[in-house]
């Protein structure tokens, strides 16, 4: 500055640069399916470049639901933990910002806290997809078993153009998970008797609620995935094939 206009300047210097954004190094969620009756925990771990440990941490669970847990530091790192009660079953994103005293802020996703009605019993289908083009048949029938609660039963599936002609067989549950009216099922199997294939099946039952069944089905293996009715959607979208013949009950 030369506020006289003498020629001769007064200033100042700055060390560090402008401020940078918390990070965040890790941030986890439910790792497996719970009862949306269970406690779900999330935790992280946070640092800011600039050493400041005012930070504001905000979590959104997913369901409207939004938290502010505060980060505890030791050696520069901040830990953060919070839990949560779900009040209904679902697929549930996680979002947690970390905002530092500058007002930068930094914003993580987990994907995703799956949260299933532990009174759900079964997934009955079947169902089959009949057009000028395509012939698509799924078979469902799976429920807990009586004394050990494990899930068992079999999926069966077939379409044309998949490439295989007997179709995809379940050897193995894994998980039944039951949000209302829509379930799904994972495990793995075989096509045409070869092989070791995983799948998931989405069911939602709406017929007699005045909407319409719906069904996705997707098979992977190691070398990626064989078939998906819903290419390139998000696994935990809804199902949207609607079958022109059978019926689906998820109870």
């Amino acid at each position: 500055s030369d506020d006289d206009g003498d020629g001769t300047h007064a200033g100042w210097y700055v060390e560090g640069g402008e401020n940078q954004p918390p990070e965040i190094l890790d941030f986890s969620g439910p790792e497996l399916p719970l009862s949306y009756k269970l406690e779900a925990f999330a935790s992280a771990s946070v640092v800011d470049p600039d050493g400041d440990e005012e930070l504001t941490v905000t979590l959104d669970w997913g369901d409207g639901t939004v938290t502010q847990p505060v980060a505890v530091f030791a050696d520069g790192i901040g830990q953060i933990t919070d839990s949560h009660f779900y009040m209904e079953p679902g697929i549930f994103t996680l979002n947690l910002t970390v905002t530092d005293s500058a007002g930068a802020s930094t914003t993580a996703t987990y994907e995703y806290a799956v949260m299933y009605d532990p009174a759900g019993k079964k997934i009955l289908a079947a169902v089959q997809v009949i057009d000028d083009t395509t012939t698509v048949h799924l078979g469902v029938n799976v429920s807990p078993d009586k004394k050990t609660g494990v899930p068992k039963g079999h999926v069966r599936f077939n379409a044309d153009g998949t490439g295989f002609a007997d179709g995809f067989d379940a050897t193995e549950i894994g998980y039944l998970l039951i949000f209302g009216d829509w379930g799904i099922v994972t495990g793995a199997g075989t096509i045409d008797g070869e092989g070791e294939y995983q799948f998931l099946v989405s069911a939602l039952d709406q017929s007699e609620k005045g909407g319409s069944d719906a069904f996705r089905v997707i098979l992977w293996n190691d070398d990626g995935i064989v078939v998906d009715t819903q290419p390139g959607e998000d696994f935990a979208a809804l199902p949207t094939t609607q079958p022109t013949d059978g019926d689906i009950k998820v109870r």
